[in-house]
């Protein structure tokens, strides 16, 4: 069977154009040509057609849509996914537009699909009683459990909570595999962490504004009785 116009230029453009001549990144390619193999099976199981006989001719925006639709309604595909497959064929338009400049006005109107349109989902937030569960489930009658909760309570307070976490524990990783390795005495650096805490935490309540004055206070009266007793 000779090869159509249209199966000779799609060849052409996955293994020559894209990673030869725009240096397009072999997933990209993998996902364009995911596009087209859903299409072939659209073509062939939907309309009951041989892809084998597809022509550049019969591209045209009523195929295309008929394609998107089926992938949203057959194939249960989101919107997002829906426009994503459409980007990917439209982008082969463009290709065509300058391979076969016969076809100009078909491809045009190809271009001008539109992409669906959809409301992105809002972000989910804990409402007060699932708030409540979550500060319950540490067993607050052991240290784990107690240290658990404290947690919990400084990650949801504020982003800046998080952010102070994530430096503690760094600092702190960092500065026991520099004692471990350089130290003779590991024991002695590990006797100052809770120097090291408190001087965190009275910086943390210096320049921190989303918390109140009654936390501010606790936080350096236990930073003062941590310095105090290292």
């Amino acid at each position: 069977m000779k090869p159509t116009d249209f199966g000779m230029h799609l060849t052409n453009y996955l293994t020559v154009y894209l990673p030869g001549q725009r240096g397009i990144s072999q997933n990209t390619i993998k996902s364009y040509a995911d596009t087209f193999r859903l299409f072939f099976i659209y073509y062939r199981d939907g309309l009951g057609k041989k892809p084998e006989k597809l022509t550049i001719s019969v591209f045209n925006d009523k195929l295309i849509i008929g394609f998107l639709d089926w992938l949203e309604t057959d194939r249960k595909n989101s919107i997002s996914t829906r426009n994503q497959r459409l980007s990917a064929l439209q982008a082969y338009c463009r290709y065509l537009l300058v391979e076969t400049p016969e076809y100009i006005s078909l491809l045009q109107v190809n271009l001008q699909i539109q992409k669906k349109k959809y409301t992105k989902p809002q972000i989910g937030y804990l409402s007060q009683e699932e708030i409540t569960a979550m500060l319950r489930k540490p067993d607050v009658h052991t240290a784990e459990g107690r240290r658990d909760l404290a947690l919990l309570v400084l990650l949801y307070d504020s982003p800046s909570g998080l952010v102070l976490y994530w430096t503690m524990n760094n600092v702190f990783s960092l500065g026991k595999n520099i004692v471990i390795e350089y130290l003779p005495d590991p024991m002695d650096a590990f006797r100052s962490l809770p120097l090291a805490t408190g001087v965190i935490l009275i910086a943390y309540t210096c320049y921190t504004e989303r918390i109140d004055n009654g936390v501010k206070f606790v936080c350096r009266i236990a930073s003062i009785l941590l310095i105090a007793f290292t």
